[in-house]
């Protein structure tokens, strides 16, 4: 994986490489021919969506569901127990707030009414991140893959949380995606 600064003006897409791999990685659009660099990635564990390990440069982090009725999401370091930043949704489970031990808190919801679209938003109301379908090339196994075009706000590529959010976006637009196509 490489350092994770960008030049804003990348086009960046989360892929998945292989269809029936829980395997994702962020890439930027390439050049016919030039070789593809993971800027980050997102892996699975076991079968369900519950768990995941997200890695982005040099950090790493687990993001595990926890509780039933009035679940949350918690955010760890990786080798460490200690919570780092808790994802609860909203009452309609339509949004949902990323709270981070800091206080800093950001916004996740819907970009659109079909809910394809997903978003955080920072404390304006104004887009950090958006998360939409799209592939850098078609492909006919592209039909059975999840993956979406990432587009990054001039601002938040100033934000040191930049890489949890877009390790942490991606692991709730996988969830959402898998619980509405009811697969794992």
């Amino acid at each position: 994986m490489t350092h994770f600064l960008l030049p804003p003006d990348r086009r960046l897409y989360w892929i998945q490489p292989r269809v029936l791999e829980r395997r994702y990685v962020l890439v930027e659009d390439q050049e016919a021919g030039a070789q593809e660099s993971e800027y980050a990635s997102l892996q699975f564990a076991g079968r369900s969506f519950e768990r995941a390990e997200a890695r982005a440069g040099q950090a790493g982090w687990i993001f595990q569901r926890q509780g039933c009725l009035n679940s949350a999401i918690s955010v760890r370091r990786l080798g460490e127990q200690v919570t780092l930043a808790v994802y609860r949704l909203n009452l309609m489970g339509l949004e949902g707030r990323l709270v981070l031990n800091g206080a800093q808190a950001y916004r996740w919801q819907p970009a659109n009414l079909g809910r394809v679209d997903y978003r955080y938003l920072d404390g304006y109301g104004q887009p950090l991140v958006v998360f939409h379908p799209g592939a850098p090339e078609a492909q006919a196994s592209n039909l059975f893959k999840i993956q979406y075009q990432v587009q990054i706000s001039a601002s938040a590529y100033s934000l040191a949380d930049l890489p949890l959010l877009l390790t942490f976006g991606w692991f709730l637009v996988v969830r959402h995606q898998a619980a509405s196509t009811q697969i794992g």
